[in-house]
C-alpha cells in the first residue's frame, strides 16, 4: 500500500508545465478483455479466467489470483465498495452475470451467479447498475439497485427504438450510445430510467465516459473525440471536438486528462472541454483495446499484454486555471469569472452543478499546489 501511495504522491508532486512524456513502468504478459482498478491498487481483469493483480507498486505488479473459472470472456467489469459486478457473453447471443466478493483481493470469489441474461453490456453509477440488453438490432436499458451490495431488480425497463451499442454512467445518469445518437437517461428514486435528452453523435460501438458536467464521446467512424455539456440533461450541448488518428475502442478520464486508445494511447488535455488538445501519445507493439486511469497511472490492455504507464509528466496543473504557468491571484480572478459566466470549467468538484463547494474545491487545489 505504501508503494502505491508513494507512486500517487510522486505523480502529484512531479506535475509540471513541461512536456508530456508517458513512461511504461511494467508489463503483465497476458491479454485482458475487460479490466477495472480499485482504489486500493488492485487490478481485476479477464485474462486466463478472472484474474487479480496487485499493482500497488506499479513497477513490480504481482498476480495474486489467477484462473477463476468462467463460462466465457467478461465484456464488462464494474466495482462498487467490495463487490465486483461482471457481465460475460459469447457471439452476441447469450450472456451471464456474476457478483464477486473482493473484500480481500487475494481471496476473490464468486458469491452470486452465474445468472443467464442474454447478451448485454453493463456499468455502475452511484447506487445503480445499468444493464443494456440487446434484442435483435434494438436495445433495452434496465436498472438494478445495488446499494445493499445485492442485486435488486426494480422491474422497469426502457426499450430503445435504435440499435443500442454501449452504456456508461455517472451517478443517477446513464448515457447510451446508439447508431444514430447518444441518449441521456435519469434514474428516479424508484429506479426507473427516464429518457431526458439526446445529442446526434452517430456511429458503431462509440465509447463514452463522463464527469458530472461533461460527457466524452468517441465517434469511431469519424475518428473524432467530442465533448458535451450535460449539466442540462434535456438539452445536451456540444462543447468541442478533436481528431483522433484511429478507431478508438475505449476512453477514460481523470484529473483533467482524457485518454483514448486507437492505434496508440492518445493523451488529451481536457481542462478546457471546449478545446480538447492532444499533448502526448504512446505507441505499442500490438493494438491497444482497453484503458483505465487513476491518479497519474494509466493501465492499457493490448492484444498481447497489460502495460502500466506513468503519466505524471502529463498531468495538468488544474488550479492554474488561466494557464499562464503560475499559481497566483489571477487564477482566483479567472475562476470567479468562469463561475459567474456559468462556464463548465468552474465545476471544480465535478458534480455537474456550480455551487459553493466548487469554490472550496478550487481553494484546496490551489493550496496543494502543483
Amino acid at each position: 500500500m505504501r508503494a502505491f501511495a508513494a507512486a500517487i504522491a510522486l505523480a502529484v508532486a512531479s506535475t509540471s508545465f513541461g512536456q508530456c512524456e508517458p513512461i511504461v513502468l511494467s508489463e503483465i504478459p497476458t491479454r485482458a478483455r475487460a479490466m477495472v482498478l480499485d482504489e486500493r491498487g488492485y487490478l481485476y481483469f479477464m485474462g486466463r479466467g478472472l484474474e487479480v493483480a496487485d499493482v500497488r507498486d506499479p513497477a513490480h505488479p504481482r498476480i495474486v489470483v489467477t484462473g477463476l473459472p468462467i463460462g466465457s470472456p467478461y465484456f464488462d467489469l464494474a466495482l462498487r465498495v467490495q463487490r465486483l459486478f461482471a457481465l460475460h457473453g459469447d457471439d452476441f447471443q447469450w450472456g451471464e452475470f456474476s457478483i464477486f466478493d473482493v473484500s480481500i483481493p487475494e481471496g476473490t470469489h464468486r458469491i452470486w451467479g452465474p445468472w443467464l441474461t442474454g447478451y448485454s453490456r453493463g456499468t455502475i453509477g452511484g447506487d445503480w447498475y445499468y444493464q443494456l440488453f440487446f434484442e435483435g438490432p434494438l436495445g433495452v436499458l434496465r436498472v438494478y439497485d445495488i446499494s445493499s451490495g445485492a442485486f435488486v431488480d426494480r422491474g422497469e425497463a426502457v426499450r430503445l427504438d435504435a440499435d443500442a451499442q454501449r452504456v456508461s454512467a455517472f451517478g443517477d445518469r446513464a448515457y447510451v450510445s446508439t447508431t444514430v445518437d447518444v441518449r441521456v437517461f435519469d434514474v428516479r428514486g424508484d429506479g426507473v430510467p427516464e429518457a431526458t435528452g439526446s445529442i446526434p453523435i452517430a456511429g458503431k460501438l462509440n465509447p463514452t465516459a463522463s464527469t458530472g458536467s461533461v460527457l466524452y464521446v468517441v465517434a469511431r467512424d469519424e475518428r473524432l473525440l467530442h465533448t458535451v455539456d450535460v449539466r442540462r440533461p434535456a438539452a445536451p450541448a456540444l462543447l468541442g471536438s478533436m481528431e483522433l488518428s484511429g478507431y478508438a475502442g475505449d476512453i477514460a478520464i481523470s484529473q483533467g486528462l482524457a485518454l483514448a486508445v486507437s492505434d496508440a494511447l492518445h493523451i488529451v488535455d481536457a481542462t478546457d472541454p471546449a478545446t480538447p488538445t492532444e499533448i502526448g501519445s504512446l505507441g505499442f507493439d500490438s493494438l491497444p483495446r482497453r484503458v483505465v486511469v487513476e491518479r497519474g497511472l494509466a493501465i492499457v490492455a493490448t492484444d498481447d499484454s497489460i502495460l502500466i504507464i506513468d503519466l505524471s509528466s502529463c498531468l495538468p496543473c488544474l488550479p492554474d486555471i488561466d494557464r499562464d504557468g503560475a499559481l497566483d491571484l489571477f487564477d482566483f480572478l479567472e475562476f470567479q469569472r468562469l463561475f459567474s459566466a456559468g462556464d463548465v470549467r468552474a465545476d471544480f468538484d465535478g458534480d455537474g452543478a456550480l455551487t459553493v463547494f466548487d469554490f472550496l474545491a478550487f481553494q484546496n487545489a490551489f493550496q496543494a499546489g502543483c
